[in-house]
Formats: C-alpha cells, sequence, structure tokens
C-alpha cells in the first residue's frame, strides 16, 4: 500500500522538526519505519 501524499507531508515536517540528521537516517528510510509504525505496509 503506498503512502498518502499527506502523510508523506506530516513526515517531512516532522524530520525536519526533530532535527534528524540526515547523514544518520535517511528520510526515505526514517518515513517507512514511521509508515510501518502506523499500520501501512510498503
Amino acid at each position: 500500500m503506498p503512502i498518502p501524499d499527506e502523510l508523506l507531508d506530516h513526515l517531512a515536517e516532522r524530520y525536519y522538526r526533530e532535527y534528524i540528521d540526515p547523514r544518520k537516517c535517511k528520510f526515505i528510510t526514517w518515513a517507512a519505519i514511521e509508515a510501518e509504525k502506523l499500520g501501512f505496509r510498503l
């Protein structure tokens, strides 16, 4: 199931607000983990 655009926008805002270091965790990896926590399967 693809991740809806609205959820990706929300995750992008969280990624930015939480100051996640992109050298340690790329956005796409982090977003996939967070989406799975919410019940989305990739």
